[in-house]
């Protein structure tokens, strides 16, 4: 479990460093552990945006019912970013 939450540290690191190029931003990035919605909803009261991604294979449908990133964006106080993921 700590290498891959290793791993996932590194890639929020890479993603943080290329944000950064796109202007004057303050990226940080967090590997947390529990439900994602309620963890990813209370976080984002200390923050000016989430981003959460959704698999590009996911249907519509599915979207609009119950995946994180919907229940995400119902739950949270602020401004969510849903992305696709291009190669999944």
């Amino acid at each position: 479990m700590e290498a891959g939450a290793r791993g996932v540290a590194h890639v929020l690191r890479q993603l943080g460093d290329e944000i950064r190029l796109a202007g004057d931003l303050e990226v940080r990035s967090v590997v947390l552990k529990g439900d994602p919605v309620s963890v990813l909803s209370e976080l984002g009261q200390d923050f000016d945006l989430i981003a959460v991604g959704v698999p590009k294979r996911q249907s519509f449908g599915r979207f609009l019912t119950g995946s994180v990133s919907a229940d995400v964006l119902r739950e949270a106080g602020g401004r969510v970013l849903i992305a696709a993921d291009r190669n999944g």
